[in-house]
């Protein structure tokens, strides 16, 4: 579903922390959408627990498109492991612009959601333990 996608800016192991995206889905006009990243190593009751964090925002760079609907969308993930698995609560909301059927995109986050929380701990676990090894943290 992802026709374009760039990483506007990366922290020094990578990550990206600003991306563009331009998708294309079955029955919708375009959609594009800028998102800024970052992850935090939360401390205190939460120690061992990784806050990520996804917002929308704009930059005169890229300024919305004639052919294209600019998508809004905040997402903010606890993320952490218990018992050897992967756990994660989502807060979010998010707003696809113009007409898109309800149903359609209930099917698409219900197919992707599975993915996206396991890519999620393969990033936390790889972060966890640079940080670890550096004993530093990351995050804008």
């Amino acid at each position: 579903m992802i026709k374009e996608q760039k990483f506007l800016e990366v922290d020094a192991e990578g990550v990206p922390l600003k991306v563009y995206q331009r998708m294309k889905m079955p029955m919708m006009s375009e959609r594009e959408s800028l998102i800024d990243n970052s992850i935090r190593k939360l401390d205190g009751e939460y120690e061992g627990r990784y806050m990520w964090i996804q917002k929308s925002y704009e930059d005169p760079a890229y300024p919305v498109k004639k052919d294209a609907i600019r998508v809004s969308m905040y997402k903010a993930y606890m993320l952490w492991e218990e018992d050897g698995h992967a756990k994660a609560i989502e807060f979010s909301t998010f707003d696809m612009g113009g007409y898109f059927p309800m149903r359609l995109l209930n099917m698409a986050f219900g197919s992707m959601m599975k993915k996206i929380i396991e890519e999620a701990y393969g990033k936390m676990k790889v972060l966890q333990s640079e940080l670890e090894s550096t004993g530093s943290s990351t995050g804008n």
